[in-house]
């Protein structure tokens, strides 16, 4: 685990929650590897990844994911009650606000808390129009994986697919 804080103004750093964990685990974990290989390092919170019960801290290092420890002064902050956010969310957006990283999230509380606070905040299946627009996954597979994560219990809507493949299909490569 990095014990330091994520530095300042590291665009190329995605720090994940575990809806979008949890949603890539189930379907298909080759998207992480794939995002931090060819978009931006992951990074998700101890705190997270421990509410992830199908990843282990060797699972997520192998598919790039850097585990990074919240300092005290954001734990406090995550700690305070009220709002929708739960205590992890309340982190995942702390660190990415402290850190001015991208948030990678399926929630849609921590996506609107993001937005309102100027952060750039990505879609859980976001990801997958991103990796088919640079060449590293096919429309096809996208499709595939929007489809799977979907199958496995995600809170994703059959308009939710149908938009992401309507996005998916202006896609001129591949």
């Amino acid at each position: 685990m990095e014990d330091a804080q994520v530095k300042r103004d590291e665009s190329s750093i995605i720090i994940c929650d575990a809806s979008v964990l949890i949603d890539y685990i189930k379907s298909e974990p080759r998207v992480l590897l794939l995002t931090s290989k060819n978009i931006g390092r992951l990074h998700t919170p101890a705190q997270v990844l421990g509410e992830v019960k199908q990843l282990d801290s060797k699972t997520a290092k192998r598919l790039g994911i850097v585990i990074i420890q919240p300092v005290l002064s954001q734990l406090k902050e995550a700690s305070i009650r009220g709002g929708p956010l739960s205590r992890s969310d309340k982190l995942v957006f702390i660190m990415s606000r402290d850190a001015g990283c991208t948030c990678w999230t399926s929630d849609h509380s921590l996506r609107k808390r993001c937005l309102d606070e100027g952060l750039n905040v990505l879609w859980g299946l976001e990801m997958l129009i991103i990796l088919c627009e640079k060449g590293h996954l096919s429309k096809i597979g996208a499709t595939r994986v929007a489809r799977l994560v979907r199958s496995s219990g995600a809170f994703i809507t059959d308009e939710v697919i149908a938009n992401f493949e309507a996005k998916i299909n202006k896609i001129n490569k591949r």
